[in-house]
C-alpha cells in the first residue's frame, strides 16, 4: 500500500475523513507543484528561444561587422597590449596595403611593419595618453621592403580599472596622395616661377576689373610695383598707354569670346622714353565656361621695330627671332628643376643648420642631463618632422641635378653663341662638325616633337675655310625645310615619324654636307623655282622664300661652292653642300 492509499478502519469515520482530507490536501499541493513546473518550463523555453534570437542576432551583428570592416577601403588592425607584437585582426585591406596574404600578415610581429621601431612605440604612446590619434602620418614597410606613407588613426580601449587593454585603428594608404600633393606643388611652384621669369608682361584683372596678377616683368617695363597695381581698379592703376585701344580690345574679347592681339601700343617707359608694345588679350573661364575675367600679355616691340627700321630683312635675325622661344623652352626645362633642387637645398640647409644648433648647445651643456636631453628630444622631433634621412638621402642627387642642369643650359647657350656669332666678314678655318652640332642645338625646338635627327658625322675632315655664321644659316634653313615637310607628311597620314640624317664627308677637293628627310619630296613642277627669291609653298606668314635663295647665294658665291637637291615624291629629300677644302 503507498502513502497515499486510504486504511480500512472498520467504523472509525472520523478517521476515515481525516484520511480524506489529508489525500485531498495533497493532491492539491502535487496539482500545484505540477502546475509550477510546468510554468517554469515554459519560462526556460522562452528564454531560451530569446536566447538562441538573441545568439542570432549577435551573430548577424557580428557578420555585418565583419562584412563592414572587409568592405573598408582603409585597412583595419587590432593588438591586445599584453602581447603588443600579435596582431589579433587585420583585415584584407591591410593585407593588401601590405602587399602580403591575410595569414601570413597575421603571423609577423607588429614591429616588422615599421622601418623604425621607435615610430611605433611613439604612436602607442600617444595613443594610450590621449585616447585616440587622428590621422598621423607615418611610414610602413611592406612585405617587398617598399616604404609608404600611410595616415593612422587608432583608439585605445581601458578595462574597468583604468588600466589600457587594446589598440583598435585603421591604416590608409596616402603614398599617392602625397606624391599628387608634391606634384601639385611643384606644379605650381614651376607654374609661378615660369610666371616670374617670362620675359613676357602677364597682367590678370577680374570681371569686376580688379588686377590679380603682375609679374616681375611688367614691372620693368611699366615701372609699377606688383603692390601698386594689385587689387587696384585696371583703368586707375597710372599706366601711361592707349587706354582707348585698350579697353576696345577687351570688350571684343569678353563679348566675342576670344583672343584679340593689339600690335604697336604706344606707351611711356618709366624714364620717358617712348616706347612700343605688342599685346594679346586672352578671357580667363571657370572650369563651368563662367567668365572670371581676361589676361593682357605683352612685349616691348621697341627695340624690335627700331632695327626693323634700320635693318633690312635678314635671315639670320629671322632664324635667331624664330629659335629665341625654342631655345628658352629648352633653357628653361633644366632651369625649372635647378630651381626645384636649390629650392630644396635650401630648405634642407636650414634644417641642418637647427639641428647642428641643438647638437652644439647639447654639447656645450652635457653636464645638465635634462638640458642634454631635451635638446636631444628636440633633435629626434625636428629630424621626425623635417624627414632628415630623407634629406640626407636625396640631398647628393639634388646638388648632382643641379650641377647637371647648369652644364646642360652653358652647353645650349654656347651653342647659341656660336650659332649667332656676326663673323668677322672674312673666311677662317672652322670645324663644320662643331658648327652643325651648335645648329642642331638650337634649333631643336623646331623638329623635336616630329622628328629623331640622326649626326652621321665625320671627324677626321679637316677645317674648313667659310664663312662660320652664314653656313649655320644655311644648314638651319635646311634644318627647318626638312622638318616642316616631315610635319606636313605626317599631317597628311603618310608618316607616323619623321627622321632628319645630316652627314659630313670627305670627296676629293670638298667637305660634302647632306641634309636628308622623309617628307613627301619637291614636286615636280616647282623644281626648278625653290632657288628664287621670295618662292614659297608655305602658307602666308610662315615663310618668306629667302631661305633656300639665300642659302643658295651663300655657298656659290662666297664660299664657291654647290648646293643641289635629290628628291622622290613620297619618300623625302636630300639637299647635298660640297665646300672646297682650299680658299680661291
Amino acid at each position: 500500500m503507498n502513502e497515499y492509499e486510504v486504511k480500512s478502519i472498520p467504523g472509525d469515520q472520523e478517521q476515515l475523513k481525516k484520511y480524506a482530507e489529508d489525500l485531498s490536501a495533497v493532491y492539491r499541493s502535487e496539482k500545484r507543484k505540477r502546475e509550477e513546473l510546468e510554468a517554469a518550463n515554459e519560462q526556460l523555453v522562452e528564454a531560451r528561444n530569446e536566447l538562441l534570437k538573441r545568439e542570432k542576432a549577435l551573430e548577424e551583428s557580428r557578420e555585418c561587422y565583419r562584412s563592414l570592416v572587409e568592405n573598408l577601403p582603409v585597412g583595419v588592425f587590432r593588438f591586445y597590449l599584453s602581447d603588443p607584437e600579435k596582431l589579433v585582426y587585420a583585415n584584407s585591406v591591410l593585407a593588401k596595403i601590405n602587399d602580403d596574404a591575410i595569414d601570413k600578415l597575421m603571423s609577423q610581429p607588429v614591429s616588422s611593419f615599421f622601418p623604425d621601431k621607435d615610430e611605433l612605440n611613439m604612436l602607442v604612446l600617444n595613443t594610450i595618453n590621449d585616447g585616440s590619434i587622428k590621422n598621423r602620418p607615418a611610414r610602413l614597410k611592406r612585405t617587398d621592403g617598399k616604404l609608404i606613407w600611410c595616415s593612422i588613426s587608432a583608439i585605445c580601449r581601458y578595462d574597468k580599472s583604468g588600466e589600457p587593454e587594446w589598440i583598435q585603428g585603421i591604416v590608409e594608404d596616402v603614398s599617392e596622395k602625397i606624391e599628387n600633393e608634391k606634384k601639385l606643388q611643384r606644379i605650381n611652384e614651376e607654374f609661378n616661377l615660369l610666371i616670374s621669369s617670362m620675359a613676357s608682361v602677364i597682367i590678370g584683372v577680374s570681371i569686376k576689373d580688379r588686377i590679380t596678377h603682375w609679374n616681375p616683368y611688367a614691372e620693368k617695363i611699366l615701372g609699377i610695383k606688383p603692390s601698386d597695381a594689385i587689387d587696384k581698379v585696371f583703368c586707375e592703376c597710372n599706366i601711361k598707354w592707349e587706354w582707348i585701344r585698350i579697353y576696345e580690345s577687351i570688350s571684343k574679347c569678353i563679348l566675342e569670346d576670344r583672343l584679340i592681339r593689339l600690335d604697336d601700343i604706344k606707351y611711356e617707359k618709366p624714364d620717358g622714353k617712348p616706347g612700343i608694345l605688342g599685346l594679346t588679350v586672352t578671357p580667363l573661364k571657370h572650369e563651368s565656361d563662367i567668365l572670371e575675367g581676361f589676361l593682357i600679355l605683352g612685349r616691348d616691340l621697341t627695340e624690335q621695330r627700331f632695327m626693323e627700321q634700320q635693318l633690312m630683312q635678314g635671315s639670320k635675325l629671322e632664324a635667331i627671332g624664330q629659335l629665341s622661344s625654342g631655345v628658352a623652352h629648352e633653357i628653361n626645362t633644366p632651369l625649372q628643376y635647378v630651381g626645384d633642387n636649390i629650392r630644396f637645398i635650401t630648405k634642407s640647409f636650414a634644417v641642418l643648420l637647427s639641428i647642428l644648433d641643438l647638437y652644439q648647445r647639447a654639447s656645450a651643456n652635457y653636464n645638465d642631463l635634462e638640458f642634454f636631453l631635451e635638446r636631444i628630444r628636440e633633435i629626434e622631433e625636428i629630424s621626425e618632422k623635417e624627414m632628415f634621412s630623407f634629406i640626407l638621402k636625396e640631398l647628393p642627387g639634388a646638388i648632382d641635378q643641379s650641377l647637371e642642369g647648369v652644364e646642360k643650359v652653358s652647353s645650349i647657350v654656347q651653342s647659341m653663341k656660336a650659332f649667332s656669332h656676326p663673323g668677322i666678314g672674312r673666311k677662317v678655318p672652322a670645324d663644320i662638325n662643331r658648327s652643325i652640332e651648335n645648329t642642331v642645338t638650337v634649333s631643336r625646338n623646331e623638329w623635336k616633337y616630329d622628328c629623331e635627327l640622326k649626326l652621321d658625322l665625320d671627324y677626321n675632315l679637316p677645317e674648313i675655310p667659310c664663312y662660320e655664321s652664314e653656313l649655320n644659316q644655311v644648314v638651319l634653313n635646311l634644318l627647318v625645310n626638312a622638318a616642316d615637310a616631315i610635319h606636313e607628311n605626317i599631317e597628311k597620314g603618310h608618316i607616323k615619324k619623321g627622321v632628319i640624317i645630316i652627314n659630313t664627308s670627305r670627296e676629293e677637293y670638298y667637305a660634302v654636307i647632306t641634309v636628308s628627310d622623309n617628307g613627301g619630296g619637291i614636286p615636280e613642277n616647282i623644281r626648278d623655282k625653290i632657288f628664287n627669291p621670295f618662292f614659297t609653298t608655305k602658307e602666308v606668314g610662315k615663310g618668306t622664300g629667302q631661305g633656300l635663295a639665300l642659302s643658295f647665294s651663300i655657298i656659290h658665291e662666297k664660299h664657291g661652292g654647290t648646293l643641289s637637291y635629290e628628291t622622290k615624291m613620297g619618300e623625302g629629300t636630300t639637299f647635298i653642300i660640297k665646300l672646297p677644302f682650299e680658299d680661291d
